[in-house]
């Protein structure tokens, strides 16, 4: 009978130190399940920013250094025209092509530091549209279109994209 007189005291005990290990395990398993893994949010992402009445601009924020990229934006053509002369980049950035094919909706062009050092954020370029009906208000969506050979943030040591993330925009035009 004495043998068993501590049975409950070591049961206990037991019941305790498994139900911390359960709780422990549960927690850890909870929180390495809801973090955000940190391969996920490296890289590029780029942003377009309208500023009435007329001017889009090309933003970026990156934990790597960029040297490049390569831009594809889809817009509307039956309610806006991109206008490709007006093609700027923003210093450091120099932008280049500004092609618009009306066929596939897009407007493409490149821009690139000139002295090959990597930038993690700012303004790379900017460019006008202009409403196809200047009499009626105008609301159109603008993005970036993304995928091989599409819009690319490019690194300066391997020369690869690493864009992670694009954001397009409306943009409302009131009549004149």
């Amino acid at each position: 009978m004495r043998r068993f007189a501590k049975f409950p005291l070591y049961m206990g005990f037991s019941v305790l130190v498994v139900a911390v290990l359960y709780v422990s395990t549960q927690i850890g398993q909870q929180n390495a399940i809801n973090k955000p893994s940190k391969a996920s949010n490296t890289g590029a992402n780029l942003s377009l920013l309208f500023t009435p009445p007329d001017l889009i601009t090309v933003s970026m924020t990156s934990d790597k250094e960029v040297v490049g990229i390569d831009v594809v934006v889809r817009y509307e053509k039956e309610k806006v025209t991109i206008l490709p002369s007006t093609l700027n980049g923003i210093t450091p950035f120099i932008a280049s092509g500004g092609v618009v094919d009306e066929n596939s909706e897009t407007f493409s062009f490149s821009a690139y530091n000139p002295n090959n050092s990597g930038v993690k954020s700012g303004m790379i370029s900017k460019f006008n549209v202009r409403p196809n009906n200047p009499d009626q208000d105008l609301t159109s969506d603008l993005q970036f279109e993304v995928g091989e050979g599409q819009t690319a943030a490019i690194e300066p040591t391997g020369k690869i994209n690493i864009l992670n993330q694009s954001t397009g925009v409306n943009i409302n035009i009131p009549h004149q």
